[in-house]
């Protein structure tokens, strides 16, 4: 035990090697230059140094040395220096350095004998060789000035140089280097690292406070997967905050601070007993206020608004768990008194350190931790809510204030809290009404995080305490039905607004809601008649059902007037809703056509996302960021994100995203001319929507009828033609009428396809979407270059991509020659010599990437197939690149095809 943590081994002694690419590629890009050079990588007690070293030796194809120092040499003249010359692995280095002394430590006698050293070196003619100094700010004084000297003028020895040191050493040696810090780890990666080494059954709100608390400091994570216990891990009972650090990771901290005086050290210690601290309990006189001062001016606190905290929170942890516990309990006393008058909040803090558990300061926490957090002090927030359940009795009686609580974080989009202090959310007296309360949030807060509906947890509620509650069942089962309209399974929707009873004792607001709903669901089969009167002041809930009714029933110029009410009536607080609104936005927009009105509400959606990373984790919202990376064409980074939109909708079984992204790298195979493979994506997306009859949910149709007519399947062709047919009588809509004689033109044969592409084209209004009229010209395009018409292709050609422009969907312009262009026939853009040129540059290795590129694999999928790692296939592909003068993968393809 250490100050009440338990302590256990880690989940795992080997963890993974994270968000390090770029520093390993700088240093491994020293072995590729054709002069020798020097580095210094600086960074804090913990931060991955020596693993970054590690990992150098271990990919570098060249001679590597790693040499690690310590403290104990630093009092040995020369003895760094003896080292590095062992390093080299040469018998006439190492007999040199034996013989080596210096005659004395002056500047001018050091400089002369480093110039002695480097004609030595360049006279042996090494190997090159990368030698790595792990702590080189531990070396001894003396080889520290040779290397000082010696760094600026490796050129001709053979010798790369790399050192690594907590903080920049004085001398010349880290003059002449090329400096860099090696960053904390970012939230991911912190994330991935956490899990890698604590319990498989971790919650993942816990995990969250963790990383934020490690500062991004892979020793730290490492360090805390070994002093919580089991239970904590799991949320079952409060966190300790701060957390506690081993003393390796806080020895920078404890290091900043040696050189303060008394009072300044006090003030610190008191300012690391609260998440946030009052400024005006802390100061008793003015020279208090004066020490606060001081602190901020170093560094080392921060002041808003009255409230102080420490900016670094190792920092904290180790001025927290340097003061006795006695000492501690003694500070809190003192500044519950104090802080009465100021910050009652604070003084409930302190006070509860001095009692036992105490149901109404568990209360008064739960309440200030809600308040924190709708300010946006989620920190303040995260510490109050979990000293709440460690001064908690019971919280039987405490539902009211939990919920409360997870509200709050709720509307911030901090999912995975929300679902860590549900956890501690329990039923009182009053168990039929807290039952479907809870039931609510609970089915709220879970389908956001995993995009999945739990109509379990659902059906059970209804089924147990729906009989004492009808209006809390009906209301769940209303909330049930919109979630799966969001996934497109109005099978599904149509299901539980069916159970949703509205009889007479309903509000007239659930009528309505319901009535809402079923609009919207209908306007799956057929475009509804909608009209909103009092926009600005009917509830949100069903402004926003309006505008998602409006958008599925083509009216997508009313969707965006609603959309555009409703974030206006939003306060920026309001994170969760200002997502899922602005998400609706871009879909309509898409949906529309009108792409550059889509990636200007991505624009806005993307910040939503940064505020509250969690929501991005679905499905739908992975496919959205796949959309954007195609439209602003790249390519690669859309097509892996569409791959992992697809992984991800099959784990929430939402097919509608399955179907959706596969139509759209269908569309994209085509424009590359890989028809088969356009074609085989294209069924995919077909099968997947199945249980979605209206064909205009997916739009696959008609690019499935040109992968037919490419790959020589017409008859096929056409039976999509009469499906589509069929569909129109069952599922009116303005796309179907739009697309069938589209697709009547590419089902005809050539010599009488031309006219069906004119009344194709001419059956668009100004109003419709600009998108499907562009490709409409572009297939057109391809049948005149068919036919052998090359004038006319080329200004159907020109037509398609000014509508393109004019729609903003640049992306699609240069995604290909004329769509349609049948395979075999002669390609404007093919030069067959210049493609042999580039091939002919290739090595063996980038040419099996090539080969599997051009099969349509993608990076994981060739990385298995060739025996590699991810990152060779993507080193590979960069050097392709760079020879071919591409600028995506897909731009590769068409330049190889």
């Amino acid at each position: 035990m250490r100050n009440g943590i338990a302590m256990h081994a880690s989940a795992s002694d080997k963890t993974p090697f994270l968000d390090r690419e770029a520093e390993i590629d700088r240093v491994l890009g020293t072995t590729d230059e054709h002069f020798e050079q020097a580095i210094l990588i600086t960074g804090r007690p913990g931060i991955g140094k020596t693993r970054l070293l590690e990992e150098v030796a271990a990919r570098a194809e060249g001679r590597t040395a790693l040499i690690t120092t310590t403290a104990a040499e630093s009092t040995w003249p020369l003895a760094g220096f003896s080292r590095l010359f062992a390093a080299l692995d040469d018998p006439r280095a190492i007999e040199f350095s034996g013989r080596f002394t210096l005659r004395s430590t002056e500047p001018q006698q050091m400089f002369q004998a480093a110039r002695d050293l480097l004609s030595v070196l360049r006279g042996l003619r090494l190997e090159p060789i990368l030698l790595m100094i792990d702590d080189a700010d531990l070396m001894d004084r003396e080889s520290l000035m040779l290397l000082g000297f010696m760094a600026g003028r490796l050129a001709g020895t053979g010798i790369r140089l790399v050192g690594t040191a907590r903080r920049v050493p004085s001398g010349e040696m880290f003059q002449a280097a090329t400096r860099f810090e090696l960053p904390a780890l970012g939230p991911a990666d912190s994330l991935a690292l956490l899990r890698a080494t604590c319990p498989p059954t971790a919650d993942a709100g816990v995990l969250e406070i963790v990383c934020e608390q490690s500062g991004g400091v892979p020793a730290a994570l490492i360090g805390v997967g070994r002093l919580l216990t089991l239970e904590q891990f799991e949320g079952g009972v409060a966190v300790p905050l701060p957390l506690p650090h081993t003393a390796r990771v806080l020895e920078d901290s404890v290091a900043r601070t040696g050189a303060l005086g008394p009072r300044q050290r006090l003030m610190l210690q008191k300012i690391s007993l609260q998440a946030s601290a009052n400024v005006d309990a802390l100061t008793a006189d003015a020279d208090d206020a004066e020490v606060i001062d001081d602190l901020v001016n170093a560094g080392f606190v921060r002041v808003r608004d009255r409230a102080v905290d420490i900016a670094d929170t190792l920092l904290r942890s180790s001025l927290y768990w340097g003061i006795d516990p006695k000492v501690r309990r003694v500070l809190h006393a003192e500044l519950a008194q104090t802080a009465v008058d100021h910050a009652p909040e604070v003084a409930v803090w302190h006070a509860s350190y001095t009692t036992a558990e105490d149901e109404d300061a568990a209360r008064e926490l739960f309440d200030a931790a809600a308040a924190f957090e709708r300010s946006g002090r989620r920190s303040t927030a995260v510490e109050y809510a979990e000293r709440a359940i460690a001064v908690a009795p019971t919280r039987n009686e405490l539902l009211g204030h939990v919920l409360d609580l997870v509200d709050a974080f709720f509307r911030h989009g901090e999912v995975t809290l929300a679902q860590r202090y549900l956890m501690h959310a329990q039923l009182g007296e009053d168990r039929a009404t807290g039952a479907f309360v809870l039931a609510e949030i609970r089915a709220a807060v879970d389908y956001t995080a995993t995009g999945i509906v739990p109509e379990h947890e659902i059906d059970t509620a209804v089924a147990v305490h729906g009989p004492r509650n009808r209006t809390g069942a009906t209301r769940l089962l209303i909330d049930a039905a919109y979630w799966h309209t969001e996934r497109r399974d109005f099978v599904s929707a149509r299901r539980a607004i069916g159970r949703a009873d509205v009889g007479p004792t309903s509000s007239t607001a659930e009528q309505v809601l319901r009535d809402a709903l079923v609009a919207l669901i209908d306007s799956y089969d057929r475009p509804q008649n909608l009209q909103v009167v009092d926009a600005d002041t009917i509830p949100l809930r069903l402004l926003l059902l309006a505008a998602d009714t409006a958008s599925m029933s083509e009216e997508y110029a009313q969707a965006r007037r609603l959309y555009a009410v409703g974030l206006a009536r939003l306060d920026d607080e309001n994170t969760l809703w200002r997502e899922a609104v602005w998400f609706r936005s871009v879909v309509n927009e898409i949906r529309a056509g009108t792409m550059k009105r889509a990636r200007e509400a991505y624009a806005e959606w993307h910040r939503t996302q940064v505020a509250a990373p969690h929501l991005g984790a679905r499905a739908s919202r992975i496919q959205l960021r796949a959309w954007y990376a195609l439209s602003t064409g790249e390519y690669e980074t859309a097509d892996t994100l569409f791959a992992a939109a697809i992984d991800r909708a099959t784990v929430e079984g939402n097919m509608a995203v399955s179907a959706i992204s596969s139509a759209i790298l269908g569309t994209l195979a085509l424009a590359q001319k890989r028809y088969e493979h356009a074609r085989r994506l294209l069924d995919d997306a077909d099968a997947t929507s199945n249980a979605m009859p209206n064909p205009a949910i997916v739009r696959h149709l008609p690019d499935l009828a040109l992968a037919e007519v490419l790959t020589g399947h017409r008859t096929a062709a056409e039976r999509t033609l009469a499906r589509l047919e069929a569909a129109e009588a069952q599922h009116p809509s303005r796309w179907i009428e739009l697309s069938i004689p589209l697709v009547r033109a590419i089902v005809a044969p050539a010599d009488t396809s031309l006219p069906l592409f004119r009344e194709a084209i001419a059956t668009f209004r100004d109003d419709d979407s600009r998108y499907l009229l562009a490709r409409t010209w572009e297939m057109l395009a391809g049948r005149q270059f068919e036919r052998g018409d090359v004038d006319e292709a080329a200004h159907s050609h020109a037509t398609a991509r000014a509508i393109y422009q004019a729609a903003g969907a640049n992306a699609w312009i240069g995604a290909a020659p004329p769509a349609a262009a049948t395979p075999g026939a002669p390609a404007p853009s093919a030069n067959r010599s210049e493609t042999a040129a580039v091939l002919d540059t290739l090595n063996e290795d980038e040419r099996q990437v090539v080969d599997l590129v051009l099969k349509g694999l993608r990076n994981k999928e060739i990385a298995a197939t060739l025996y590699v790692s991810v990152r060779t296939v993507e080193l590979r592909l960069t050097r392709v690149y760079r020879k071919a003068g591409a600028r995506s993968r897909s731009h590769l393809v068409a330049l190889l095809n």
